[in-house]
């Protein structure tokens, strides 16, 4: 007998200008609120003050942090906790990428409980936080919508997560205006971030028949519109948009796999862009995860991506990745070949999504797929 539990309390507000209901939607949070954005994006194109005057409006207090780095540190997310903490907000509001809305939601949890981010990282589950409204400006994060906050260990050059359905955000406001203003590379690396979402929640463990359809419609998504919205077409901007909410819906039940665990050190280790990383890696994960998953599955997996079979879904997906111009091995983003057995240790601290993965993750599997991804091959690993 199928058996699972579903939670989604978020409130999606989705569609161009959607924007302007910022105002209305929060009045009922409080009166009190920190705005965090990044370092240049929202205030070069007008968006600060834009969304201090809809707040103000309705007579919302507004503090203002700008800066947020890439891949935040747990310093960082400190920083802003303490300053909601101090101001006194009753709820945080975060415009920015996937970056911006993981720091606010480890903001949220410090501004309420004290101490630092860091006390509280799995296994650990967080019960309380300061309400967040997420407003995501690229098309792949799904962060408007999960209980993660993928928070980074500087020191030790790890990404760690904090997780627990009080850091869901209560609103996401899903504005497919605001990825008129993303790079070309960016709309590409974002695009495939909620790709790579949506296969991993498939072949997640955890998957069940709702994250299943939410991830496939995700897929048909982003392959019928990703071509179009990096031209900046409005009908497929606001595709993929939606496709990116779809998938973190997808893997808020299932959560990710062994493709974000190798994924993550090409960021910390070599400064490599999160969605661009994990597109790097995916061919040679799949190659593997794709065999395990069952055969329905996988046959509606082939219809969205027009194929069959196991062979046709990797020949699609690397097809679409050299259009893309994404690298087809790890040496050409800077990895060494006599780092690969410290790579393989480091990934195998990512516990949580190793342990959703369909094959079981050992010693000569990663280093196998490691192998394959350095040398380019697309191979079985073992």
């Amino acid at each position: 007998m199928i058996r699972f539990t579903y939670y989604a309390p978020t409130r999606i507000v989705f569609g161009f200008g959607s924007l302007d209901n910022l105002g209305e939607l929060v009045s009922s949070l409080g009166s009190r609120s920190l705005v965090v954005f990044s370092r240049r994006f929202a205030r070069r194109y007008g968006y600060v003050d834009r969304i201090r005057g809809l707040l103000e409006s309705l007579g919302i207090k507004v503090f203002i942090y700008e800066g947020v780095r890439p891949n935040p540190p747990i310093s960082q997310c400190d920083e802003i906790g303490n300053l909601a903490r101090n101001y006194n907000v009753d709820f945080i509001v975060a415009f920015g990428g996937g970056s911006v809305i993981d720091a606010a939601k480890a903001a949220a949890v410090v501004a309420v409980k004290g101490g630092s981010i860091a006390d509280y990282f799995l296994p650990k589950t967080v019960n309380e936080a300061l309400p967040v409204v997420a407003i995501p400006t690229t098309c792949g994060t799904g962060s408007e919508v999960t209980r993660y906050a993928i928070i980074t260990n500087e020191s030790r050059k790890l990404k760690l997560a904090v997780v627990g359905d009080a850091i869901i955000p209560k609103i996401a406001i899903v504005d497919p205006t605001v990825l008129k203003h993303l790079p070309r590379d960016m709309m590409k690396w974002t695009a495939l971030d909620a790709f790579s979402h949506a296969i991993e929640a498939l072949t997640s463990i955890k998957s069940n028949v709702i994250s299943d359809s939410l991830a496939l419609t995700a897929l048909r998504l982003i392959m019928d519109n990703i071509d179009d919205g990096i031209k900046g077409n409005d009908e497929a901007l606001s595709n993929l948009h939606i496709a990116s909410t779809l998938a973190g819906l997808a893997i808020n039940a299932t959560g990710t796999t062994l493709l974000h665990a190798l994924g993550y050190y090409l960021t910390t280790h070599h400064d490599v862009q999160h969605g661009l990383a994990n597109a790097i890696l995916m061919p040679y994960v799949l190659n593997v995860n794709l065999r395990a998953i069952s055969r329905k599955k996988l046959d509606e997996v082939a219809k969205v991506l027009g194929t069959e079979g196991v062979e046709g879904i990797l020949s699609t997906i690397r097809t679409l990745l050299l259009k893309l111009g994404i690298p087809k091995s790890l040496r050409h983003v800077g990895v060494k070949e006599g780092e690969l057995n410290d790579y393989a240790n480091v990934v195998r601290n990512y516990r949580r999504n190793l342990e959703n993965n369909p094959v079981k993750v050992d010693e000569d599997l990663l280093k196998g797929i490691l192998r394959c991804a350095y040398e380019g091959i697309l191979s079985r690993p073992i």
